[in-house]
């Protein structure tokens, strides 16, 4: 069992200058922090693993294959 601080992965996804910071990789599973500006299009194309994003602040809107879905902290989507 592992158990992660927030913090501590939210400052190693600032230190890597990047929008996605991978925190845990298994064989089946990989989790990690993707943070977006306000007022950002994120850039992803459709990756070929199903995905489940947690929205821990703030609010936009999820489209996936031309279905939009708002958000809000606390959103979990399931894009599969």
């Amino acid at each position: 069992m592992e158990a992660f601080d927030m913090a501590r992965i939210a400052d190693a996804h600032l230190a890597s200058g990047q929008l996605f910071h991978e925190f845990v990789r298994a064989l089946r599973l990989s989790v990690g922090l993707y943070v977006l500006p306000a007022g950002a299009t994120d850039p992803q194309r459709p990756h070929t693993e199903d995905e489940v994003y947690y929205v821990v602040e703030g609010e936009g809107v999820v489209n996936v294959a031309g279905d939009d879905r708002p958000v809000t902290t606390g959103s979990v989507v399931d894009v599969d």
